[in-house]
């Protein structure tokens, strides 16, 4: 019992605690308003959400290639990173040929990327530095021409898949011209088309032998006939 009553009065003790404290005050009509709700983003267009990623690998490729240019050890450092935002580029809302196309580049891609990883560590960036490291280390030569065997089918691949991709953004309105020429290969690019010649400008066309032949002389009028 005297545990009963001990509980008994704490609870009223701490109900009547309870009571006492003021209570929060209630809204007033015409009192200050409730801060509106923040409004609502805008939904994203998961089509130029995937152009503009993939735009920017391109232009971000693009510009590596230009840095390094003539020093492809130099570009394979920086493909690890390039991978992982390829792997970053999100395909929610996107028509299933698309994300089935661009899954096939992203694939070929990786086995890109996995066969580049099996290049020798200390392989040297400096073009002019491989010959002589290569003759120092014969069994690097030999991963070399294995690793080149197999890039081949790879490569060819990886050309299938982008322009199935091409295909596939082309068809569902999205332009990715950006990322799918950073993955051409020179020859594949298509040439600059050459510019029209001003006809301001333009050197008159010579003459031809006909025009600047002289003209041949009139003929002799024929002799009258003798009137006999």
């Amino acid at each position: 019992m005297k545990t009963t009553s001990a509980f008994l009065t704490l609870a009223l003790a701490l109900g009547l605690s309870a009571c006492d404290k003021p209570s929060a005050p209630s809204a007033v009509p015409g009192g200050s308003a409730a801060p509106a709700a923040a409004p609502a983003a805008a939904a994203v267009d998961p089509k130029a959400a995937f152009a503009t990623s993939l735009n920017a690998i391109g232009a971000e490729v693009t510009g590596l290639e230009k840095t390094f240019k003539g020093n492809p050890m130099e570009m394979m450092k920086k493909l690890p990173d390039i991978l992982t935002k390829l792997d970053g580029v999100s395909t929610d809302g996107l028509p299933a040929d698309l994300t089935a196309a661009f899954n096939r580049l992203r694939k070929n891609a990786a086995e890109t990327g996995a066969l580049i990883q099996t290049i020798p560590a200390d392989l040297p960036t400096d073009p002019s530095a491989i010959g002589p490291y290569l003759q120092a280390h014969p069994e690097a030569l030999t991963a070399l021409q294995g690793l080149q065997e197999k890039m081949g089918p790879i490569k060819l691949e990886g050309e299938i898949a982008r322009k199935e991709l091409q295909t596939a953004a082309a068809a569902s309105g999205i332009d990715i011209k950006m990322f799918i020429k950073a993955g051409e290969e020179p020859s594949e690019a298509a040439p600059e088309p050459a510019p029209a010649p001003d006809p301001a400008q333009a050197d008159p066309a010579p003459a031809t032998p006909a025009d600047s032949a002289p003209a041949p002389a009139p003929a002799d009028p024929a002799p009258a006939p003798d009137a006999k």
